[in-house]
């Protein structure tokens, strides 16, 4: 894990060398039952022993939108791939506030296809395929899948909310692990000579 990160943070300076400073983080969990079998919390301990993997919250962004994919899927079996959403500009209020989300590259591209939409992680087809879902209902499966500060609001869509790398992994494992969530633990027991004195899972 750590040679993978090492190895991977140098591509990504030798492709944009302003994030030379930068931190990384590397977390690895089996999908059968949540086991955290690797875990990097940053480039150099030594220097900064602060773990970015199971500590650091950032806002996970459009990595919600598969997500809010798979909840679309199970909720309404009228939906497929290949159901066109329109992405088109779009207003919503909430608590009295408005609230006009853009596409990354400031365009919309009209009726599109849900495939398409999540293959070029267009925002508009993101809100409107949580709208489907239901915001509340939303923000309570996401949060089922550990990613606790998920909210209801409609921001929810775009991943506008924290997260630690060990929350995202173990919720994308689901994708791997038969769409069951395992909540991810790094310690199953504590061993002193032949005997075990403790038989403990330790939740991240």
């Amino acid at each position: 894990a750590e040679r993978a990160v090492a190895a991977g943070f140098a591509d990504v300076v030798h492709a944009h060398p302003a994030v030379v400073n930068a931190q990384v983080a590397a977390v690895v969990i089996r999908a059968s039952d949540g086991a955290i079998v690797a875990q990097v919390g940053g480039k150099d301990w030594e220097a900064s022993p602060f773990d970015r993997a199971s500590d650091a919250v950032r806002e996970i962004g459009s990595t919600v939108k598969p997500l809010t994919l798979l909840f679309a899927l199970e909720a309404d079996p009228a939906l497929s791939p290949a159901f066109r959403l329109d992405d088109a500009p779009l207003t919503r209020t909430h608590d009295g506030k408005q609230w006009s989300p853009a596409n990354f590259d400031h365009t919309f591209v009209g009726p599109i296809s849900i495939r398409n939409a999540i293959a070029h992680s267009r925002n508009i087809p993101a809100v409107l395929l949580a709208e489907r879902v239901g915001l509340a209902s939303e923000g309570a499966q996401l949060r089922a899948l550990g990613l606790d500060h998920a909210t209801d609001y409609p921001s929810v869509a775009l991943g506008g909310f924290g997260a630690t790398p060990t929350q995202l992994a173990a919720a994308y494992a689901i994708f791997a692990g038969d769409g069951r969530y395992r909540a991810p633990w790094i310690t199953s027991g504590v061993w002193e000579g032949d005997n075990a004195v403790y038989d403990v899972a330790v939740s991240k």
